[in-house]
């Protein structure tokens, strides 16, 4: 964490300032990686270079950790997963003998943490390795969270949401509200810079993930969208919440607090929001109709667009149209839309086609492609895992089921050597960029 962010923090229970209380480790660039946090109220963690800003119940274990001398032991006590399901370990559970058990429970915490720390803290691990083992490999043991992560920047809703950065400028600061691993936030990392994007997401190992492997360089804070945001006033310029908001509990809270942290010239992107009507396969919490939302931003004149049209336009490389909107009874028969909330000039107008920034050596194959090498081709062939493809029904208007091109057209991109057919490529996602250190080594989709 850089010391700058203290700048735009402030306490989320007493709304005053933020300062460094303790700092016991700092990092290769000086930003610190383990401390304490305080306000005229509350004191607050940071482990791995992460505020932890939550209620003090969520927090005191953590904070005895750090003062007692053991900043590992508290890193591993955020980042341990829940317990894997078992039928012992359910009838514990439910009969209360796990309370009275706590010799187990110290012993099953002692194993975990020490799992935890070789396979992840103290370990070469990959960005699927360590997503395996979070989400395989302990209670959430589910192929969902797994394939939504690690396949994030295949799916529609990543892709309707690049279609819209178009509207998002250089200036100012960026919000990046319910982050989780920071996929979105790497790209807007790299198309402004990443001292002016902040990531937000309630859940630590997720954020550990994104700082660990995503995007190294961009300050993430942990705390919850239900309470008020850790932000002073008019501090971002923009504010962008993909695939996320629908699951905010206090909605109305949440959106009082993005007109209280964003610029009144600044705008607010809600990408991705489930219509409440339609039979989705994972509906929401606590999804809204249109007309909710406007109700919501009504302050900063919102506008609603269909993801399904947002999808289209940028496959087929088409301009980013957001002058022409639909009518709340038109968006009521789309599974999901996107909104955009701003007084600013300018951004209800056609824009050019984004064009996702990249960096040229990490141009992968999309990992749901099976490639084989014929002559001097690929032969690429989608394969989609069944939960997957259950999740995402219009994956195929992304993915094509069957592509091939020039072994050395990859090997030009790789080189810094730009064409159109690499942008076709991209946008399509038959290419995704992918950080280093991404796919678990001796899995390369090849034959």
């Amino acid at each position: 964490m850089r010391e700058e962010a203290l700048k735009v923090l402030q306490c989320p229970f007493s709304g005053t300032p933020l300062k460094v209380d303790r700092c016991l480790k700092t990092d290769a660039e000086g930003e610190i990686e383990v401390g304490i946090l305080s306000s005229e109220s509350h004191r607050f963690p940071v482990l791995g270079g992460i505020p932890i800003i939550k209620p003090a119940r969520q927090t005191v274990s953590l904070l005895r950790l750090i003062e007692s001398g053991e900043p590992e032991r508290a890193l591993l006590a955020a980042l341990a997963p829940p317990f894997p399901r078992s039928r012992g370990a359910r009838y514990l559970f439910r009969t209360g003998e796990l309370l009275r058990l706590r010799g187990l429970v110290g012993a099953i915490e002692t194993y975990w943490h020490a799992r935890v720390k070789n396979s992840i803290v103290n370990s070469a691990c990959t960005f699927e390795e360590a997503l395996y083992f979070f989400f395989r490999q302990s209670a959430w043991s589910s192929l969902g969270p797994f394939n939504y992560f690690f396949y994030r920047r295949s799916d529609p809703t990543f892709v309707a949401g690049l279609a819209l950065m178009s509207v998002v400028g250089r200036d100012g600061l960026l919000l990046d509200l319910c982050c989780g691993v920071g996929h979105f936030t790497r790209t807007l990392a790299q198309h402004r810079d990443h001292t002016t994007v902040i990531g937000f997401d309630e859940f630590f190992f997720l954020l550990y993930l994104g700082k660990r492997f995503l995007a190294p360089h961009v300050t993430f804070i942990c705390g919850s969208a239900n309470l008020p945001l850790p932000f002073r006033q008019r501090e971002f310029t923009y504010a962008f919440c993909s695939d996320a908001f629908f699951d905010i509990e206090g909605q109305w809270g949440c959106a009082r607090e993005l007109l209280r942290t964003v610029d009144e010239r600044g705008v607010i992107m809600l990408v991705h929001l489930h219509n409440p009507l339609w039979p989705h396969s994972y509906r929401g919490s606590h999804p809204l109709p249109a007309r909710a939302y406007r109700n919501l931003f009504e302050s900063r004149a919102p506008k609603f667009f269909s993801e399904r049209t947002l999808l289209d336009d940028y496959i087929a490389e088409r301009p980013l149209d957001l002058a022409q909107e639909p009518t709340d009874k038109e968006l009521a028969s789309v599974p999901a839309f996107s909104m955009i909330a701003t007084l600013r000039e300018g951004v209800f107008v056609r824009h050019s086609t984004f064009a996702e920034p990249y960096e040229a050596k990490a141009l992968e194959i999309n990992p749901l492609y099976h490639a084989c090498r014929e002559a001097d081709r690929f032969l690429l062939t989608l394969e989609v895992p069944q939960e997957y493809r259950r999740d995402y029904p219009e994956l195929e208007v992304v993915l094509p089921p069957r592509v091939e091109f020039d072994i050395a057209l990859l090997e030009a991109a790789r080189n810094g050597v730009s064409s159109p057919e690499v942008r076709r490529l991209l946008q399509r996602r038959i290419l995704v960029p992918l950080p280093p250190r991404y796919l678990r080594a001796g899995t390369a989709n090849r034959c």
